[in-house]
């Protein structure tokens, strides 16, 4: 008996096997590892060569069916019998029963292959025998430091802003460029003496005496009392030497008050110039009162600085009248607001806190032109921990609010900061504080309208509110929040009728009603709730008349109703005389 292949249109039996074309086991291996199979599933059948001692390819047999697209471009097989192979596309003729397949193949592996003809194979390929390991080598592997991940998204971002007296520093060494001093030669040390010494000898004779013909005659009644005083001293002389002091005086004080005309009018011309020389008014530069002096126009400081101790090119403190000390401050202020109008925010605040001595304006000012480290620097320093935890969250410096928003116990605050920053444990945790704060101070709505929104715990909210409904703590108000948290109609309808069968005491009936029904639509009153609503009007009407006025309401087009009500009311007042 000849047994042949012959071509056919399809393959009549599974697909258990398939032959790689190729003389190498490495070859063989690498085309198991590309196409994903674990080498201890296949069995490996070396396919021997046209040629004595060559090798054509490899017959690799599955355990499972092979998916005709999970072998690439190799070659699939069929398997008529347990042991018998062929080609794809092929058929075996003559067919044979069982019997001759046993009597002529036994338990051996045969191939038939219209290329190779018919292979008997052995035992299967052991590829241990044609493996090795490659030699062991110690290697000391050094892990790199974690590179810079660039995020996909930006959830949030924070500014870390310098401490506080860096804020500071940075605007006194860098708002206001120095300048040269005024050409014109102020008072020297002698003529200050000289001006106060003047002063102080004229003074009990400024009184302001006016004559019949209303000209002040001050000057003439101090220079007669000289004259008289120094006549005894010095004899004829002494007429002509009070007159010379008086001339001196006069000069000495003409000097003194150009010096402050100079300055104003340096402040309607240029403000920024005449920053640089003026004077602030306090108890360490200029003293308000009555007592004479000089005022020196020099510049005060070394660099305009906001901050800080600016050096001084001058000896001490300037003495000036109130009437002049009111016009400093006046033009000072116009010159603040101007500035802060022109968006010279810097500017204006050296005006409020160095010369003004107004630190808060000062601040505010910094916040308003977006300067939110220095304006939190400097509410720190005049006390203002909530106006500088403002600022901190306004600028993004979050660590910086968080820090300043605990201190002041708010914890609510706390939990949204953290939750802006993507911190969701510490954000419930302060959630929790505020809670705890709000049921403490008996506002329920709050805490549980945080547990709701911020912590998103509804079972936990709901609760909250029915607890203050039943201890009358914020009682309406929770009812009916209770109420409007619901999502749906049947919701709603349920939390209703489990509050009435639960959660009602007799003597809030009318509260309950008037908030109930505010949540439902008339058309949407089912039989179940008017049956609840008549049945608490039934069991109040005597002790509460005033309750069957919910009986309008569930009967709006009812005019009996209307009438039975009046007349109930009318006899309940009878009844009451």
């Amino acid at each position: 008996m000849e047994l042949k292949l012959k071509t056919s249109d399809n393959n009549g039996f599974p697909l258990f096997g398939f032959i790689i074309r190729s003389g190498s086991v490495k070859q063989w291996v690498l085309e198991l590892q590309s196409l994903g199979m674990n080498l201890n599933t296949v069995q490996l059948y070396p396919i021997p060569g046209l040629k004595a001692n060559s090798i054509w390819g490899c017959f690799v047999e599955r355990s499972e069916e092979l998916n005709p697209r999970s072998i690439g471009k190799n070659e699939l097989c069929q398997r008529i019998r347990p042991n018998v192979f062929i080609a794809e596309r092929t058929q075996l003729t003559p067919v044979l029963d069982d019997s001759h397949y046993d009597r002529i193949f036994g338990s051996n592996k045969f191939l038939f292959h219209p290329v190779v003809g018919t292979v008997e194979f052995g035992e299967p390929l052991s590829l241990v025998d044609y493996l090795s390991m490659p030699t062991e080598v110690s290697i000391f592997a050094v892990r790199p430091k974690s590179g810079v991940v660039i995020p996909s998204q930006i959830r949030s971002f924070q500014v870390i802003p310098p401490d506080e007296e860096s804020s500071l520093k940075n605007l006194e060494e860098n708002v206001f460029p120095k300048r040269q001093k005024l050409k014109d030669k102020p008072l020297n040390l002698w003529e200050k003496l000289r001006l106060a010494a003047y002063g102080a000898l004229f003074k009990s004779s400024q009184k302001g005496e006016k004559n019949v013909t209303g000209t002040d005659t001050s000057k003439t009644a101090t220079g007669s009392l000289l004259d008289k005083a120094l006549d005894l001293v010095f004899g004829s002389k002494g007429s002509k030497l009070a007159e010379q002091m008086m001339q001196d005086f006069e000069g000495l004080e003409e000097r003194n008050q150009k010096e402050l005309k100079k300055l104003l009018n340096m402040f309607e011309k240029d403000p920024f110039e005449a920053l640089k020389y003026a004077i602030p008014l306090d108890e360490a530069g200029t003293s308000r009162g009555h007592q004479p002096g000089e005022l020196r126009l020099s510049k005060l400081w070394g660099t305009l600085s906001l901050f800080g101790d600016s050096t001084s090119s001058s000896g001490g403190g300037t003495i000036i009248g109130s009437d002049e000390y009111g016009t400093l401050r006046t033009t000072y202020l116009q010159t603040a607001t101007q500035l802060r109008n022109n968006g010279e925010y810097e500017k204006a605040a050296f005006v409020y806190l160095k010369l003004l001595k107004l630190p808060l304006m000062a601040a505010e000012c910094l916040e308003e032109g977006g300067l939110y480290p220095e304006a939190a620097a400097l509410y720190l320093k005049s006390h203002h921990k909530d106006k500088a935890a403002k600022c901190y969250e306004t600028g993004k410096m979050t660590q910086e609010a968080i820090k300043l928003y605990k201190e002041l116990k708010k914890h609510e605050k706390v939990g949204d900061l953290y939750r802006e920053i993507g911190n969701r444990n510490e954000a419930n945790k302060s959630y929790l504080r505020a809670i705890e704060s709000n049921i403490a101070g008996k506002r329920y709505v709050l805490a549980s309208d945080i547990h709701l929104h911020k912590i998103g715990d509804f079972n936990a909210a709901q609760k909250l509110l029915i607890d203050g409904w039943v201890n009358k703590i914020e009682q309406q108000q929770c009812l009916s929040q209770f109420l409007k948290n619901q999502p749906d109609e049947d919701s709603l309808r349920s939390s209703i009728i489990e509050t009435y069968e639960n959660h009602l005491n007799p003597e809030d009936s009318d509260m309950f009603l008037r908030v109930s029904l505010k949540h439902i639509q008339q058309d949407k009153a089912t039989d179940y709730l008017r049956e609840m609503a008549y049945d608490i009007i039934a069991d109040r009407m005597e002790k509460a008349p005033q309750i069957t006025e919910h009986l309008k309401n569930l009967n709006p087009t009812d005019r009996e109703i209307h009438k039975d009500r009046t007349r109930f009311m009318l006899n309940q007042k009878k009844s009451r005389y």
